[in-house]
């Protein structure tokens, strides 16, 4: 019986957690965006706390990622990341994971590198050893496409 009406703070828990879920899944359809809004519509009008508010923008930057938009995903980033101490450990793991490889898909890999980095360290610390791996990953792409390029450089 979740209604608008009854509670707009659980609506927008709700909306928030089902993008998400979604996003996570790879689910990049209209009603992931629908719920990203409604979220977003539900938490201006009660205000939430820094913590949903910052993950709220993360999930609208995850969108923003996937759907291509490399541009607004970093600036969103970017902003997230610059309060990402209102985030729990995790939480700020992955928007420095997202921003490093937002970095990477605009050809920024110097500071996708420290993004990488820390995301790496951020996971460490919360015994993520997955995402640690996965930033690892990300690290190893960026440093064999910088031998690559010098490589080129020197034989030209």
């Amino acid at each position: 019986m979740l209604s608008p009406a009854n509670d707009i703070g659980l609506w927008a828990r709700f909306n928030k957690a089902s993008a998400a879920v979604r996003l996570s899944s790879g689910i990049v359809e209209p009603e992931t965006l629908s719920a990203i809004e409604r979220a977003e519509l539900a938490l201006s009008i009660v205000g939430g706390n820094k913590s949903d508010q910052l993950e709220v923008a993360f999930i609208r930057a995850r969108w923003l990622y996937l759907t291509g938009d490399i541009v607004a995903a970093v600036e969103k980033l970017r902003e997230i990341h610059s309060e990402r101490t209102e985030l729990a450990k995790h939480t700020a793991g992955e928007v420095s994971l997202l921003l490093g490889k937002s970095l990477k898909a605009s050809g920024e890999l110097d500071e996708a590198m420290v993004h990488l980095e820390e995301a790496q360290k951020a996971f460490a610390a919360a015994g993520a050893q997955d995402r640690v791996q996965q930033a690892l990953d990300a690290i190893l792409e960026i440093r064999l496409a910088q031998k690559r390029a010098a490589a080129a450089a020197k034989a030209s």
